[in-house]
């Protein structure tokens, strides 16, 4: 394995952190992972760069931006 295969880490915690959105299910969840490079990204977007995804309106956007739920992400992991 080269160095970054050895340190690559699968982006598990942002998956979960996603499904417990409410306002998002498998397609919002895809079109959002297919906006970003990786997925720990989608958490440091804009509110206009999300409302600018197909399928993510201000609604969703907001439950994005106000995610603070990583202490039950990881209680769940």
């Amino acid at each position: 394995l080269n160095q970054q295969e050895k340190t690559y880490k699968p982006p598990v915690r942002e998956f979960v952190a996603l499904h417990l959105l409410d306002n998002l299910g498998a397609q919002r969840i895809r079109l959002l992972l297919q906006s970003v490079e990786h997925p720990q990204l989608i958490f440091r977007l804009e509110r206009y760069e999300l409302e600018s995804i197909r399928g993510i309106g201000p609604k969703t956007a907001q439950e994005v931006l106000s995610f603070n739920e990583w202490d039950e992400v990881d209680r769940i992991l």
